[in-house]
């Protein structure tokens, strides 16, 4: 018996429930073509964004719930005309049936979510919240201790090799080896202060701009990681929180990668 489109998304709700979003935040349910508490989900399909391609992808192949990290509408839609990218996204997802539902910044400031999973990538140990939110544990970003002190070009090498980059965009090195490191995945150049305060000699985000490189005034690393490339573990999250509560669902990532930037190395 296939499960609801509630009972895929429940194990995800626990882990980041939709309280701690952000109050500008939108996430949860974007389209719903039925009712999720009794809709048969036939499989779920994983993506970062949600592109006229991922929907391509899922009516494809027969899935009709779609799971991303950044939701698909932050404002009012005041229209279907198929103007936008949105629009005719929601409309090719009404007319099959697909469900669409976001855990955005709630994932991002769960305890095993976002940030606290990049940081296990990169070796951090003894992590805690970079800016705590509404309970002991939650937050946006998070700062960590590398077991021992490293060369800092050689932890802005193993971030290019974990993150899967072509290039790299930091600030000027501030200190010669780094052991504790702050981070955020996507955007957080407004953390900048938080992670000078935490005592971190390196912090990872993305979306830094000219002025925010800035910052670091000699006393941190910046690093701009790139936004799809620091919050993509996502995927892994939602993967193995509903493959733990239903084994054998099928759930994957989209094939189509939804990274709008791309990069040209000269």
């Amino acid at each position: 018996m296939e499960p609801t489109w509630q009972e895929v998304i429940a194990p995800i709700e626990s882990a980041a429930p939709l309280a701690w979003q952000e109050e500008w935040d939108n996430a949860g349910w974007q389209v719903a073509p039925g009712d999720p508490q009794r809709t048969a989900c036939s499989g779920a399909l994983l993506s970062l964004d949600v592109t006229e391609a991922v929907v391509d992808e899922a009516v494809r192949e027969g899935i009709n719930l779609i799971v991303s990290h950044h939701p698909l509408l932050f404002r009012g839609v005041k229209r279907l005309t198929g103007a936008t990218a949105a629009e005719r996204i929601v409309v090719a997802a009404l007319r099959h049936g697909v469900a669409i539902y976001a855990a955005h910044t709630n994932m991002d400031a769960a305890p095993d979510g976002v940030n606290f999973r990049l940081a296990r990538m990169l070796g951090l140990e003894r992590t805690t919240v970079l800016v705590p939110g509404p309970c002991a544990g939650v937050g946006l970003g998070c700062v960590g201790e590398l077991p021992e002190a490293v060369p800092t070009a050689e932890f802005l090498q193993r971030i290019v090799r974990v993150l899967g980059l072509s290039c790299l965009r930091h600030s000027p090195v501030a200190t010669g080896t780094v052991r504790r490191i702050a981070l955020c995945g996507g955007s957080g150049s407004e953390f900048i202060p938080a992670a000078v305060a935490a005592g971190a000699q390196l912090y990872l985000t993305a979306d830094l701009k000219y002025h925010d490189f800035q910052h670091g005034e000699d006393r941190i690393t910046l690093v701009d990681g790139g936004h799809f490339e620091t919050e993509r573990q996502v995927l892994d999250v939602f993967c193995e929180l509903i493959s733990k509560k239903i084994p054998n669902f099928a759930v994957r990532p989209a094939a189509v990668s939804s990274n709008a930037v791309s990069c040209l190395v000269g």
